[in-house]
Protein backbone atom coordinates (compact mmCIF):
# COMPACT_ATOMS: atom_id res chain seq x y z
CA UNK A 1 0.00 0.00 0.00
CA UNK A 2 2.60 2.46 1.12
CA UNK A 3 4.29 1.77 -3.07
CA UNK A 4 1.01 2.89 -4.00
CA UNK A 5 0.54 5.81 -1.73
CA UNK A 6 3.97 7.16 -2.74
CA UNK A 7 3.17 6.48 -6.57
CA UNK A 8 -0.16 8.54 -6.41
CA UNK A 9 1.58 11.75 -4.57
CA UNK A 10 4.20 11.67 -7.43
CA UNK A 11 1.63 12.05 -9.89
CA UNK A 12 -0.14 14.72 -7.81
CA UNK A 13 3.46 16.20 -8.13
CA UNK A 14 3.48 15.50 -12.30
CA UNK A 15 0.40 16.92 -12.50
CA UNK A 16 1.20 20.44 -10.96
CA UNK A 17 4.64 20.61 -12.39
CA UNK A 18 2.70 19.89 -15.91
CA UNK A 19 0.47 23.25 -15.14
CA UNK A 20 3.89 25.02 -14.55
CA UNK A 21 4.80 24.30 -17.53
CA UNK A 22 1.21 25.61 -19.28
CA UNK A 23 1.33 28.28 -16.42
CA UNK A 24 4.62 29.85 -16.94
CA UNK A 25 5.64 33.44 -17.55
CA UNK A 26 8.91 32.66 -19.64
CA UNK A 27 10.23 30.02 -21.99
CA UNK A 28 13.14 29.86 -19.09
CA UNK A 29 10.50 28.81 -16.44
CA UNK A 30 8.45 27.12 -19.01
CA UNK A 31 11.70 24.48 -19.50
CA UNK A 32 12.39 24.17 -15.86
CA UNK A 33 8.79 22.97 -15.43
CA UNK A 34 9.25 20.97 -17.82
CA UNK A 35 12.13 19.32 -16.67
CA UNK A 36 10.75 18.57 -13.00
CA UNK A 37 7.29 16.55 -14.93
CA UNK A 38 10.16 14.61 -16.80
CA UNK A 39 11.09 13.75 -13.88
CA UNK A 40 8.17 13.27 -11.81
CA UNK A 41 6.56 10.83 -14.87
CA UNK A 42 9.28 8.67 -14.90
CA UNK A 43 9.00 7.94 -10.97
CA UNK A 44 5.58 7.67 -11.32
CA UNK A 45 6.51 5.00 -13.95
CA UNK A 46 9.29 3.40 -11.76
CA UNK A 47 6.76 3.37 -8.70
CA UNK A 48 3.66 1.64 -10.78
CA UNK A 49 5.94 -0.95 -12.20
CA UNK A 50 6.93 -2.03 -8.66
CA UNK A 51 3.89 -2.09 -7.52
CA UNK A 52 2.84 -4.48 -10.33
CA UNK A 53 5.42 -6.30 -9.62
CA UNK A 54 5.11 -6.49 -5.82
CA UNK A 55 3.17 -9.95 -4.64
CA UNK A 56 -0.59 -8.76 -3.39
CA UNK A 57 -1.54 -10.56 0.20
CA UNK A 58 -4.44 -13.33 0.02
CA UNK A 59 -7.93 -12.10 -0.07
CA UNK A 60 -7.06 -8.74 -1.29
CA UNK A 61 -9.12 -6.94 -4.75
CA UNK A 62 -7.81 -8.96 -7.79
CA UNK A 63 -6.37 -11.44 -6.57
CA UNK A 64 -7.77 -14.87 -7.25
CA UNK A 65 -9.97 -16.90 -5.07
CA UNK A 66 -10.28 -20.02 -4.47
CA UNK A 67 -14.06 -21.51 -3.26
CA UNK A 68 -14.85 -24.56 -1.59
Amino acid sequence: MIRLHSAQYALQRQRLAVQRVLYARTPEESAVAARWARAWHRLVQQQLACARNFPRPPGSYGASRHLH
